[in-house]
This record gives structure tokens, C-alpha cells and sequence, in this order.
């Protein structure tokens, strides 16, 4: 008979297994290109969508509007991205990453790589791709069916050393 954990469980094991990815990601990230693995991503998906709304970011970033607006003030401080009205509506932002932003993510490429390499280190292709499944259904789930835009990010092939 095969043992199931319990959703209590696994609820708390999936917050210490966040709590523990994120600590560890933020500290090599922090070590390494002076950045944190939030402001990683955001600059990920900007190089993706360049010129993209605030609003596309934290859609496809999960957050809220207001915590989108301090990270962007910190990307811009730091030189990563330049913020500018929308051309349409000067109540919208949209964002550009800059050269120093886009030089972060090259660098940062190898380095989610070699993450995502630690992370699936001794499963099969089958088990990775479960886990991958699970997690989009959970986040397709708690998305409560709003269409913001899901981001996942390309197989950072163009970020290999």
C-alpha cells in the first residue's frame, strides 16, 4: 500500500521547501551578482517583454501592484531597468531593462541553470516532469482563474557559458 502525505503536511513541507530554496537562491545570487532572486526574475521576464506594462509584471510574478512598484524602484536604482509612461496612458509604466540589466541576466542564466540542475540532481525525467506538472497546477489553481499571464522562462539555452 502506498503512503500519501497528509495535504496539512505537505502544505507545511512545500513552506520549508520555499522558505529553503529562496534563502539559498538569494544568498548565491546576492554573493555573486549583488541581486536578489526576486529582482532575478523580474529581469528575466522584462528582457523577455521588453517595454512591458507594471501590470504584465506582477500578473506574471504573482504580486501585487504595490510591492511591483517598490521592486522596480530598486531595479531602476540599481541601473537595471528604466521606467517610463506609457505613450497611451501616463497612468501606466512601462519597463525597459537597460545594458547593466541585461548584462545581470546573462551572468544570472548560469547560474538558474546550474539551480535547476541541483534541484533535479538524482530524478528521472518522468519525476521531473511530475513535479513540473504539479507545481502548474498548483499555480494554474490558486490563480483563481484571473488571466494574468504565466511566465516561464525559456530553457535559458542562450545563457549557457
Amino acid at each position: 500500500m502506498e503512503r500519501r502525505l497528509s495535504p496539512p503536511r505537505l502544505f507545511h513541507l512545500m513552506h520549508l521547501a520555499h522558505h529553503t530554496l529562496f534563502k539559498e537562491a538569494d544568498r548565491k545570487l546576492m554573493e555573486k551578482l549583488g541581486i536578489s532572486s526576486v529582482q532575478m526574475s523580474a529581469l528575466f521576464i522584462i528582457k523577455a517583454n521588453d517595454g512591458c506594462l507594471m501590470s504584465y509584471l506582477a500578473g506574471a510574478m504573482r504580486m501585487n501592484r504595490s510591492a511591483v512598484t517598490t521592486l522596480a524602484q530598486r531595479l531602476e536604482k540599481a541601473g537595471l531597468v528604466r521606467r517610463m509612461a506609457d505613450a497611451e496612458d501616463g497612468r501606466a509604466t512601462r519597463l525597459f531593462i537597460t545594458g547593466e540589466g541585461k548584462r545581470l541576466v546573462k551572468k544570472g542564466g548560469p547560474e538558474v541553470q546550474k539551480a535547476n540542475a541541483e534541484l533535479l540532481a538524482g530524478l528521472s525525467a518522468e519525476e521531473a516532469r511530475l513535479i513540473e506538472t504539479f507545481l502548474l497546477s498548483i499555480i494554474e489553481r490558486g490563480s483563481g482563474g484571473k488571466s494574468a499571464p504565466l511566465f516561464l522562462p525559456p530553457q535559458l539555452k542562450e545563457y549557457a557559458p
